[in-house]
Formats: C-alpha cells, sequence, structure tokens
C-alpha cells in the first residue's frame, strides 16, 4: 500500500525486499534522490534475512549471528537507536568426528584434537594462522582452498576437518574454491574473542532483525517510499529516452533509474533489453541452493553453538544450536537448532518432503546423540532459496559484473557480488549504501 509521498524528485525502482533493497531505498530517500518503489516478490520482506514466528517469538529462516567486525550493522542499528538490542554471548565451537564431538575453539583445543597425529594438529595450526595474517586476497583467488589445505595443513587433516565440509558445501566444485574464500571466513571472525575469554564472542538481534526490518519500513514510508509485497517485477523494458517501465501486479510504471537487488537470473527472466553479449557476462555466475531446517527441540542437543560435521556419512556440514547464542528463555526453554545445506537444485535432499527430509536428518543427528527420539521434537520448519549463494569458482572476481551496468542508471547490486567478504547482513547494508551513493554520482545530486 502506497504512502502520500514526500520526495518529489524522480522515480527509482528497487527490485527486491531484502535488507540490500531496503537499505538502498532508505538511503535514497534520506539523500532526497527521488521518490522509491521497492518490487519484492514474497509477502515478506528480508529476503535471506527474513523471520518467522516460533515459541511465540521472531526467528530467522537462515542463520545469522554477528561479529565484531560487522560494523555497518552494528552502527545501522545504533542510528535507528536499536543497538541496546544487541546482545553479546560467549559461544563454543566444535567438530564430530570418529564419532565424537571435539572442541574446536582454541589453539589448545587443537593441541589436544587426538582425531589427528600431533605433527597434523601443528600443522593445521600453522596453516591457519598463516592465512589469518596474510592481508591481500588477490592472489589467493587463483589458489584452490582444498589443494592449498592439503598442502600447508596435511592431507590428512584436509580428509578429517575440512573434506565433509568443502563436499557438502561445494558438491563438484570443491576443487575449484579458492582461498579467497576461505580467508574471508578466517578473516570475518578475527578479534571475536573478548579479553580474558578463550570462547566466541557473538551477538544477535533480541527478537530477530525482524526488528531491523520493522524499522527500515517504517521509515521508508515516512519518507513516502512505496513498498509492494507479493508483487515482483514481471518485465522490466527501456525506451529510447532511457526510462525504464516495470510490469508487476500492481500494472505498468515508469522509472528514471533502477537498482536491481535480486539475484542474477531473476534480473536477466525480467529484463528485456538486455545484449546476448551483457547477458552471458550474467549468466557466468552459478548459484547454488540453501536448504534449511530449523528443529526445536525439547532439550539442548550439544554444549556447541556451531559443530562442524566432519563425518562424511552425514548429509548436512553442520549444526548450529542457536539457543547456545540466543537465551533460550526467549524460546520458552527449547532449543533451537539450524541445519542448513548448501545444495545443487537437482540434488537428492531437494526432492524429499518436510517429513522426510526430518526422518533423515534425525538418524544423523542419532549419531551424536543416541538416545534422540523424536518425541524430543516439538517443530520442525523447513526453508528453501533457490539462489542461495553463487559457486565462488577460481578467480571469481573477473567474473563479476559491474555495478553499474551497460544502460544508464541501471545498477546492479547483489549478494552474489559480496566478494570475497563473505555474505552477511552487514555487508548486505554496505551494499545498499553504495548503491545509494553510485546513482547520487550518476544522477548528479549534491
Amino acid at each position: 500500500m502506497a504512502n502520500n509521498g514526500t520526495n518529489n524528485g524522480p522515480s527509482i525502482a528497487i527490485l527486491g525486499g531484502g535488507i540490500l533493497g531496503l537499505s538502498a531505498a532508505y538511503c535514497c530517500l534520506k539523500q532526497k534522490l527521488g521518490n522509491v518503489v521497492i518490487y519484492e516478490r514474497d509477502d515478506d520482506l528480508g529476503g535471506l534475512a527474513g523471520t518467522f514466528e516460533v515459541c511465540g517469538t521472531k526467528l530467522e529462516k537462515y542463520h545469522h549471528f554477528i561479529c565484531k567486525s560487522d560494523k555497518v550493522v552494528l552502527n545501522q542499528m545504533a542510528d535507528f537507536g536499536l543497538e541496546k538490542l544487541v546482545n553479546w554471548a560467549d559461544c563454543r565451537m566444535g567438530l564430530f568426528v570418529h564419532n565424537k564431538p571435539y572442541s574446536f575453539t582454541t589453539p589448545a583445543d587443537l593441541l589436544h584434537f587426538d582425531a589427528l597425529e600431533i605433527i597434523s594438529r601443528l600443522r593445521l595450526g600453522a596453516a591457519m594462522l598463516s592465512l589469518k595474517f596474510k592481508k591481500d586476497w588477490k592472489p589467493l583467488e587463483s589458489v584452490p582452498a582444498a589443494a592449498w589445505l592439503k598442502k600447508w595443513a596435511g592431507k590428512r587433516s584436509y580428509e578429517v576437518v575440512w573434506s565433509h565440509l568443502m563436499k557438502s558445501k561445494f558438491d563438484i566444485y570443491e576443487n575449484k574454491i579458492p582461498l579467497s574464500w576461505l580467508w574471508a571466513r578466517t578473516n570475518r571472525r578475527s578479534g571475536s574473542k573478548r579479553r580474558g575469554s578463550s570462547l566466541e564472542h557473538f551477538g544477535y538481534v533480541k527478537g530477530s532483525f525482524a526488528v531491523l526490518i520493522d524499522e527500515y519500513v517504517k521509515r521508508i514510508r515516512d519518507m513516502g517510499g512505496e513498498i509492494l509485497t507479493g508483487c515482483a517485477a514481471k518485465s522490466v523494458s527501456r525506451n529510447k529516452e532511457g526510462q525504464f517501465t516495470v510490469e508487476s501486479e500492481s500494472g505498468e510504471r515508469m522509472h528514471k533509474a533502477v537498482i536491481s537487488t535480486i539475484p542474477l537470473p531473476s534480473l536477466l527472466s525480467v529484463a528485456t533489453f538486455f545484449t546476448d553479449g551483457y547477458k552471458t557476462r550474467l549468466s557466468n555466475i552459478k548459484y547454488q541452493t540453501v536448504l534449511n531446517m530449523v528443529v526445536v527441540l525439547k532439550r539442548n542437543l550439544t554444549d556447541f553453538f556451531w559443530l562442524n560435521i566432519g563425518d562424511g556419512t552425514f548429509p548436512f556440514p553442520g549444526i548450529i544450536e542457536f539457543s547456545h547464542l540466543r537465551d533460550i528463555e526467549d524460546f520458552g526453554g527449547r532449543s533451537i537448532l539450524y541445519l542448513p545445506n548448501y545444495l545443487p537444485a537437482d540434488h537428492k535432499l531437494n526432492q524429499l518432503s518436510d517429513d522426510q527430509l526430518l526422518d533423515v536428518y534425525l538418524q544423523s543427528l542419532s549419531k551424536i546423540v543416541p538416545d534422540l527420539e523424536r518425541e524430543w521434537v516439538d517443530g520442525a520448519h523447513v526453508f528453501r532459496h533457490p539462489y542461495a549463494d553463487p559457486y565462488y569458482t577460481l578467480d571469481y572476481s573477473k567474473l563479476l559484473p559491474d555495478h553499474r551496468s551497460p544502460y544508464k542508471r541501471l545498477f546492479v547490486f547483489n549478494t552474489a557480488q559480496i566478494y570475497p567478504i563473505t555474505r552477511n547482513v552487514s555487508n548486505s547494508i554496505l551494499f545498499g549504501q553504495n548503491a545509494a551513493a553510485l546513482l547520487k554520482q550518476d544522477m548528479g545530486a549534491k
């Protein structure tokens, strides 16, 4: 539903109402760049940071947490007066391998990790420490992460610690994933420990990121922005004068500028004016689906916030027990498990019903807790998205399309371009801010 506009500048279309799109819309309106219309396919906003209700509270559909290095989201929460809702907790990390969960948080944990002989432990620690101190990621994107780990951490370390994670997450691309991806994961968590504590220190938003999404919506509407949910762009055309026509369920509307935050395959399916060369450029980015199950249990499963799985018989690469981060009382004393999976679209797990998937997953979880029974389950929720993450192939930066498209005032900002830093809420907000700044440059706004 539209509000009466207070910003009478040229009309700007935002394709996609995820965090990135909301951030872009808010910044465009705040800088008075023009009227804004957000087109969102789903009935709910937030995209991969969207939420649902469980145990009487809001929870993200896909796992999210905040690191100390996520300055953009922390600053945005503060700007909105929401900083007191950001809470922090000390968390344990673990690895399940050889039918045993190991603590995997501190250097001392690595020294006691008897799933590897001592030489392999030392090599693994030295390799990860050397990666942490690398400052320039650019040379790393030509180096396969799997090959680098096998060379420096050792083949045995790779087999025990990394092999199942890499195969589960990247499938046939396991040996083509650049070291820059692993560097970014390591870099984000750098400095996550509190002084005097050996545990990881992560943050979350009390009430979930729905709090941030709702604040964006309120401010966008207060500034005259229009948000259309359940209203995907069906087509985007461009006339000789360089104006864009967006056709959607609400009819056809003319816009002076378009900021696309939707996945590249979605943009390709609606844009009617792209050249074959530009279509090929965008098609070079290949995506994997995300399949996430959120399980509500009547008791804790483990003592770990994040338990990576090194056992290749498991159908998922890790378990995130979110109730070890967010106050368990928020969920009525229930434990919340995230079981995320990144898969090819045709993977057999994507063909299972929700109940079938729960059966498969519980069978694996019982290897960790043998007395686990289905009666422990107080609810299970499955969320699927066809375009979660790209496959970060070697020299990925060379594949990325420019944010300025070949068409004046059509800008492309989406999570596949967040590289080498990892996709998260903080970087999505930053991309939205950058999109507005780029539009401002091209419009010559003061």
